[in-house]
């Protein structure tokens, strides 16, 4: 696969889903191009990998829900990876553990493109939006980042 990043800023934590499969495949240098070869040896399991990202949500909500618990457990501390969880959201339900799915807006899940045979390649921006920020005023904490999800057919 050809890879290309025509941004301003290094893609990180790039991933390939794809054959129920996920496969890590580094980083990529502002505007510049490479030539990968993935192989599933490389990888793990699609289902694997959304339910080890998922823990991080589960421990989130939970801890939440206790009116004077600790802030530190309430966060989700990896947020490519989590990210990437997120984009697979029907691989976490379980029909029998109904208290614990997630429902996601339209568009978010990405595992009908999987189970259609195509790929989804996912890279990580920090610290970087391809738009301008809309505000007219100078806040004083902003921070933005942007997972790239790339949809494509397998030929």
């Amino acid at each position: 696969m050809k890879v290309e990043n025509q941004t301003d800023h290094t893609l990180t934590n790039m991933q390939i889903a794809m054959a129920d499969y996920i496969m890590p495949l580094g980083e990529l240098p502002a505007k510049q191009t490479k030539t990968l070869t993935v192989s599933k040896d490389e990888g793990m399991p699609l289902r694997d990998f959304v339910s080890k990202g998922g823990e991080s949500f589960q421990s989130a909500v939970q801890s939440r829900q206790r009116t004077f618990g600790g802030t530190e457990s309430g966060r989700i501390s990896d947020l490519p990876r989590s990210t990437i969880a997120a984009s697979f959201i029907s691989q976490m339900t379980n029909p029998n553990e109904y208290m614990n799915n997630f429902i996601g807006p339209p568009g978010l899940d990405l595992g009908p493109i999987i189970e259609r045979g195509g790929a989804v390649l996912f890279a990580w921006a920090a610290d970087y939006s391809p738009v301008k920020p809309m505000h007219q005023f100078s806040p004083r904490r902003t921070h933005q980042d942007t997972m790239w999800r790339v949809a494509t057919e397998i030929k």
